[in-house]
């Protein structure tokens, strides 16, 4: 089973109101600390915006406020001073008729948690994107009309849930527009949409640590899917990671209860893994 993960890479996300009006909605952000304050990992958060952390750490809203406990050592070779373990800094609630104003919230001083009020947008607004709870809800869609003529980068993309697909690309052409003539363009296949704080989200895999290598031998071929199982590896869902990264990657791109039937798909012999010049692992043609 695998659940995906709350990665540095993500330290901002927001989580936009829907027509429901269910519960707050926030920006959130801050970090999971250990007791002398080196960040492990970013935290995790309800549909309350409270956050949490692995067992022995802590949440800080940011990293100046954070007091290093007194077993600490200090810049000067003596113990830190004891103070707060939250800082003023607190995650940015969304208000006002259409939840779409920024509101303060609260944070609790002696546990960190920051909570939101509630916002329940007006008839009258128009529907906002829709909250994800899987990754499998996500699509990435080019954020312009025409899109780019070329490989589409992470600018050229936005992460969209299935149900607004229509509203989104309606959005996008509500005027018309004269699109440039650019034949068959190459996809991207290390762009891929994910779940992440109930926001949809692109994401680049190839600009994640699963990705970095040193050498050709680290690198293997996979598609850019949850199950390879059903899939016709090609070029354009072939991507490349590190063997040990796979994880990580499976990690943004699977469901909670996401099971993969045991296979093992034949990967085209036109196409192989290797360690770029950016010390990135790479598809390239033989």
């Amino acid at each position: 089973m695998y659940r995906p993960l709350g990665l540095l890479v993500f330290a901002l996300f927001g989580i936009a109101c829907s027509s429901s009006g269910e519960g707050p909605v926030c920006r959130t952000g801050g970090f999971c600390v250990d007791d002398c304050c080196d960040v492990r990992e970013a935290p995790t958060f309800d549909s309350s915006c409270r956050p949490s952390c692995p067992s022995g750490q802590r949440f800080v809203n940011a990293l100046p406020a954070c007091a290093p406990a007194r077993s600490c050592t200090g810049p000067d070779g003596g113990p830190f001073d004891a103070g707060p373990i939250c800082g003023d800094a607190g995650a940015i609630c969304l208000g006002g008729p259409c939840c779409d104003e920024a509101v303060h919230g609260r944070t609790d001083p002696a546990t960190c948690e920051f909570s939101c009020p509630a916002c329940t947008p007006e008839p009258s607004c128009e529907a906002m994107d829709t909250p994800c709870l899987q990754p499998s809800e996500c699509v990435v869609m080019e954020n312009t009309c025409c899109g780019v003529c070329g490989v589409p980068s992470l600018g050229d993309v936005e992460g969209v849930h299935t149900l607004d697909v229509d509203r989104y690309r309606d959005a996008l052409c509500a005027e018309p527009v004269e699109c440039e003539l650019c034949g068959e363009l190459p996809g991207n296949p290390n762009l891929v949409a994910t779940c992440n704080a109930a926001a949809c989200q692109a994401v680049d895999l190839h600009l994640l640590p699963a990705t970095t290598c040193a050498s050709d031998d680290q690198c293997v071929l996979r598609t850019n899917t949850c199950c390879e199982c059903g899939t016709t590896p090609d070029a354009s869902n072939l991507i490349a990671v590190r063997a040990d990264g796979i994880p990580d990657v499976l990690a943004l791109l699977c469901d909670d209860d996401a099971i993969c039937d045991d296979c093992a798909p034949t990967y085209p012999d036109s196409l192989e893994a290797f360690c770029n010049d950016a010390g990135q692992c790479d598809v390239r043609s033989l």
